[in-house]
């Protein structure tokens, strides 16, 4: 009899944006099958690479798009027989609008993934405040995809989306930032918003931040549902 990995699709992981990020991805994603039989859980193929150009830099003009650099990684994991691609990074969603034609394989975009569930309102309800880098913001990645279900954001004001990037930026380099993060956080609650949104997966390396009053969803949390649902609702066919 066959394993149980030849009935199931297989997810091609773009990683090392940065690398703690596609960790703390591929820990949430394989917590979700605790319970199962080894032989059971889903494969991934995962690629991290830390070398893709700095998607902040590209954004501004000052360092290199890393959109050939995501092609080739997926073009990597479909010749390593992944069916479909994720990415463990929301900035870099600004870079992929030739990816599928590029590298011959589907993407599923995070930001869509992520309105679809607070849209449906089966996450969490209310207000969204977003934690995203300046980039993300500026290429307007999640307003576009929750514009397009009728649902709003609040984004941080200036000066607190400045502390943000270096609250980022630090994360990145291994430091501690979380009282920064929940600084921003606690602004953007205070403005009215219900639920906060960590739309940056650097923030996911802070592990779970706690605000009272308000419930805070992981970005990343959604992407691993959403990557085993992938995985599991259409099984390769036999022939």
């Amino acid at each position: 009899m066959k394993g149980s990995h030849a009935k199931m699709r297989r997810a091609g992981v773009l990683g090392g944006m940065g690398p703690e990020a596609t960790v703390v991805f591929l820990e949430k994603f394989y917590s979700l099958t605790r319970g199962r039989r080894e032989q059971a859980r889903p494969a991934l193929l995962v690629d991290i690479d830390p070398g893709v150009p700095d998607r902040n830099e590209a954004w501004r003009g000052s360092g290199t798009s890393p959109a050939a650099a995501l092609a080739r990684m997926g073009q990597t994991l479909r010749q390593a027989g992944a069916d479909f691609c994720v990415m463990a990074c929301i900035t870099a969603h600004g870079f992929v609008e030739s990816f599928e034609e590029m590298a011959g394989i589907p993407l599923i975009r995070m930001p869509d993934v992520v309105a679809e569930a607070l849209g449906a309102g089966t996450v969490a309800s209310g207000a969204v405040g977003l934690l995203a880098t300046t980039t993300t913001l500026e290429m307007n990645l999640f307003q576009k995809a929750f514009a397009a279900r009728n649902s709003s954001l609040i984004v941080p004001e200036e000066k607190d989306q400045e502390a943000l990037m270096r609250a980022i930026y630090s994360i990145k380099k291994g430091e501690s930032a979380r009282s920064d993060v929940l600084a921003v956080a606690k602004s953007l609650v205070a403005r009215g918003a219900q639920t906060v949104l960590l739309g940056c997966t650097d923030l996911s390396v802070l592990g779970p931040l706690h605000l009272w009053g308000c419930t805070v969803v992981d970005a990343l949390d959604l992407l691993a549902a959403r990557t085993l649902a992938e995985i599991e609702q259409t099984p390769k066919s036999a022939g």
